[in-house]
């Protein structure tokens, strides 16, 4: 199965590296900006109850959270995060500073959405 799965993931990065030959790009879009940055998202839980319960429960596993999807809108940056593994608890978050200035994601439109 992992065989497979490496076969079907090297024809897609073969098909990106071919289109991207014949593709036109855009010209003088201008400089990328570093905004966020994490090495384990983490969420605004509603309380640290909430939090240390997911964990226990495995609901939430930090290194099980990939972003594999973003977007902007109105200076709202939007994730999306595939349940693709167990422990994630947000397939759609934006992200909100923490008193603290640390970035974390809000569940989008809310937690009971999700």
């Amino acid at each position: 199965m992992a065989a497979k799965t490496m076969y079907y993931a090297f024809v897609i990065l073969l098909s990106c590296c071919v289109l991207g030959r014949f593709c036109t790009r855009a010209d003088n879009v201008g400089e990328a900006t570093l905004v966020y940055e994490w090495t384990a998202m983490d969420y605004d839980w509603p309380s640290e109850e909430m939090r240390q319960n997911a964990l226990d429960d495995d609901s939430y596993i930090p290194e099980n959270n990939a972003i594999t999807g973003i977007k902007v809108h109105d200076q709202v940056v939007y994730l999306t995060v595939p349940r693709w593994r167990p422990g994630v608890p947000a397939t759609l978050s934006s992200v909100v500073e923490t008193s603290g200035g640390r970035a974390v994601l809000r569940p989008f439109p809310s937690w009971d959405m999700q």
